[in-house]
């Protein structure tokens, strides 16, 4: 009797442990803060510009790597973002744990509305554009710690990709 105890304790706890770990990851997809901005430009298939705060600033994708202009994939992936906004779209940047990368642009998801739940994977597929460009171009998904959020979707999505491929 005092082993089915110890196993009904232990069960409990490792019940205990997973609803907590569970509402930890709620709470941290549900609390997106977004900050409005103006899309302006393409850089390239993972980087735009946007008028931020009245400041034009350079965006790079967090979660997302498109390969570099001048090729076929490259060019590609630009065309796509390029072609996807329209100058002076209202757009949506929400920031992970580091805002800046080592050449100085902001690092950040890019939301197409401030009205879906960022705690829906199905949401965040739909509506934001990382994981957008992630699905329709030769894009792959990288995670550079510590920025890390959504990066269990990003590797969902692109395993999913490439299984339809």
């Amino acid at each position: 009797m005092k082993r089915k105890h110890k196993i009904t304790v232990i069960a409990v706890i490792l019940v205990f442990l997973a609803l907590a770990g569970w509402l930890q990851y709620r709470k941290a997809h549900s609390e997106a803060v977004l900050h409005q901005a103006v899309f302006i430009a393409t850089k390239d298939g993972d980087s735009i510009v946007v008028s931020l705060d009245g400041e034009e600033t350079e965006v790079r994708l967090i979660g997302v790597n498109t390969p570099e202009r001048g090729t076929a994939e490259g060019d590609e992936a630009y065309a796509y973002t390029k072609g996807y906004f329209t100058r002076n779209q209202v757009i949506f940047l929400e920031f992970d744990s580091d805002k800046y990368d080592k050449y100085g642009r902001t690092l950040a998801y890019v939301w197409l509305t401030d009205m879906c739940d960022t705690s829906k994977m199905e949401e965040f597929e739909q509506y934001c554009y990382n994981a957008i460009v992630l699905r329709n171009t030769q894009c792959e998904a990288v995670y550079y710690f510590p920025n890390g959020k959504y990066r269990e979707w990003f590797e969902t999505i692109a395993i999913m990709k490439h299984m339809n491929q």
